[in-house]
């Protein structure tokens, strides 16, 4: 390549990285103002006697939204899992142990895990009982009466 192909490919790439250095500001304006208008609505919510119900639906809806694709994936999978290890003889986890694998398939570290209530495990189990069908739905209950 000649010296005047080069200063133009040189000039594009500054263009390019200017360009994406100003999507990044922009997108980590969006982040800040996402994540200030989520603490203004809980605080609304919290101070003018939301439910825990409600609550808890704002908390669940997050998490589930701040997750990746491979994440959200894998905890689709979790129920399979649950049930084929059910199917090859392995008993039915309690909720507390189905939790544990919930956090596992979600990487959340040791330090927050408090932060995610075992709420988290039973509201997922019964969209699972809504969405599944034979095996899975079977292991769903057993899951639930384990609780008891």
């Amino acid at each position: 390549m000649d010296e005047l192909t080069m200063k133009k490919i040189g000039a594009r790439l500054d263009q390019l990285e200017q360009k994406i250095e100003f999507q990044d500001q922009v997108t980590a304006d969006l982040v800040t103002q996402i994540e200030a208008m989520r603490s203004l609505l809980m605080k609304m919510i919290e101070e003018h006697g939301g439910s825990s119900e409600l609550l808890f639906d704002i908390d669940f809806s997050i998490l589930k939204q701040d997750l990746g694709a491979e994440d959200k994936i894998n905890i689709g999978l979790l129920l399979m899992k649950v049930t084929k290890d059910c199917a090859a003889g392995l008993p039915e986890p309690s909720l507390n142990e189905f939790h544990y694998q919930l956090l596992q398939a979600m990487k959340v570290s040791e330090e927050h895990k408090d932060d995610f209530s075992l709420e988290i495990s039973k509201r997922l189990l019964a969209e699972c009982i809504k969405d599944s069908q034979g095996d899975q739905r079977q292991v769903v209950n057993e899951v639930f009466s384990k609780q008891k």
